[in-house]
């Protein structure tokens, strides 16, 4: 399958593997890549190991030419793209891959079912409404239909969510910070060490914070306006409170770069990357000194990568990574 993207000059010696990974690096750094353009790129790199063996090979070559040139960077608000570091050096991405990502797909689910994947995993399921959740790497979701309502608990991990369109039964993801409820839409809900966040990709999506307590349990928040979020925005909860932001096209695509077996860091705390590292690859982190892990980090990474974590720790925030207890990698600062 070829990506409708601009096409690159092509040259006889490239092999049509090359040419097509060629196209789909053009295409992917499109400021207008889509979440279809993202879902054609997955199945043409599943359909053959000569696929990803073309776009790895000159993904790095592109890095390098982009390192020789001097490719300027601004770390707040330019777009990371399929080959780019926002914040870190751009050795960081060329590191050598290594592992590997297990992929599954579920048969329709019955009402009442229980998902998990385990570090390194990805599953798609399709739900018994026509919906489909694509679960990330150490995610478990409790779902439960019935005649008048379909919901979803998200208990660990990140699950982006297309949901068929239903008027007379609206679908809600709930977490423990808090539940979106849609009647039909595309959005990525991810949970955090602290916090929860819903990324609106498609449609309308309304956030209502739940209340937080030894006595409350998940109880709504009485005093909570519910928050409605479009494409292109963000709904956090944290701390009993839900708040909305506008992202660029850029940024929610980026959000679904596991989607394609990779990370991109775009000023998470160091703790929130680390959990995303630990979930995608089992590796373990712990800081030092507690401060360690509210840094800002940004930069793009093999999720299969965490040797290109630290790599890239070292290089952008001067830390240091020592093996400690029960291979728990200890983060400190290098000087």
């Amino acid at each position: 399958m070829n990506p409708n993207g601009d096409p690159m000059g092509e040259r006889s010696d490239l092999s049509q593997a090359e040419e097509e990974a060629s196209r789909w690096l053009v295409r992917l750094e499109s400021p207008d890549v889509s979440l279809d353009d993202h879902r054609r790129f997955r199945v043409w790199l599943d359909a053959s190991p000569e696929h990803r063996t073309a776009y790895e090979a000159l993904s790095r070559t592109w890095d390098r030419l982009d390192a020789l040139k001097g490719v300027p960077r601004e770390p707040e608000r330019r777009a990371i793209g399929r080959r780019t570091l926002a914040i870190a050096g751009l050795g960081a991405i060329a590191a050598v891959f290594s592992g590997f990502l297990i992929l599954r797909e579920t048969a329709t689910a019955p009402p009442d079912a229980i998902y998990a994947t385990a570090a390194g995993e990805r599953e798609t399921v399709r739900l018994a409404d026509g919906s489909t959740v694509e679960l990330d790497a150490g995610t478990r979701i409790a779902v439960r239909f019935a005649a008048d309502r379909r919901e979803v608990q998200l208990q660990s991990g990140a699950a982006l969510f297309d949901v068929a369109h239903d008027a007379n039964r609206p679908f809600t993801v709930e977490t423990d910070y808090g539940a979106v409820r849609v009647h039909g839409t595309s959005f990525l809900v991810k949970l955090g060490p602290a916090n929860m966040r819903a990324t609106v990709i498609e449609g309308v999506v309304e956030g209502q914070a739940r209340r937080r307590g030894l006595l409350s349990g998940l109880a709504p928040n009485p005093d909570a306006t519910p928050a409605i979020a479009r494409a292109n925005q963000e709904l956090t909860f944290e701390s009993a409170n839900v708040t909305i932001a506008d992202i660029a096209p850029q940024t929610a695509q980026r959000r679904l770069a596991w989607l394609d077996g990779m990370l991109a860091f775009d000023g998470e705390t160091l703790a929130e990357a680390a959990a995303e590292v630990e979930r995608q690859t089992g590796t373990r982190f712990a800081f030092a000194d507690p401060e360690i892990g509210e840094l800002r980090v940004g930069g793009y990474i093999d999720a299969r990568d965490s040797a290109a974590f630290i790599q890239l720790l070292r290089d952008s925030l001067d830390l240091a990574a020592d093996p400690g207890a029960d291979g728990v990698i200890v983060l400190r600062r290098a000087s």
